[in-house]
């Protein structure tokens, strides 16, 4: 998971204050980008790039570009049934209301018959179908 933590008045080489802002990220993510980083500096000779400057230059390029199907990919990757059954809950408490679909799945999971009991069926003979004709006739 990441972790945000906020560091404020952290002094750079050149004497100047800044606020800045710290992630952890998985171990996989930081050897990317310590690959990146040595990549970025190969025949670069005017300064010197670090993963903090990388890091929020890559960011800041995304934003530009971040499309609706990044997103949709970026929460499928994160879903969690446990976290979206507490949001429906909570959605439950506020509004008093519980969706038709998880009512069903409730009940049916619960064995818990419905409000309102089906009627049964007659099972279809060759009487049942005469008899009923022989009334509507007579």
């Amino acid at each position: 998971m990441e972790e945000l933590k906020e560091v404020k008045g952290i002094e750079r080489e050149k004497g100047e204050v800044e606020n800045i802002i710290k992630i952890t990220v998985t171990k996989e993510a930081g050897e990317m980008l310590a690959d990146l980083v040595v990549k970025a500096n190969e025949g670069f000779e005017g300064g010197r790039i670090n993963r903090q400057d990388l890091a929020s230059f890559i960011i800041g390029r995304f934003k530009e570009f971040y499309t609706d199907r990044d997103l949709m990919q970026l929460r499928n990757q994160h879903y969690d049934d446990a976290a979206m059954l507490e949001a429906m809950y909570r959605k439950m408490r506020e509004t008093g209301e519980v969706p038709d679909f998880l009512r069903d799945a409730l009940r049916k999971q619960f064995q818990v018959p419905d409000e309102s009991p089906k009627k049964s069926k007659r099972s279809l003979t060759k009487e049942s179908i005469n008899d009923g004709l022989q009334r509507k006739e007579g």
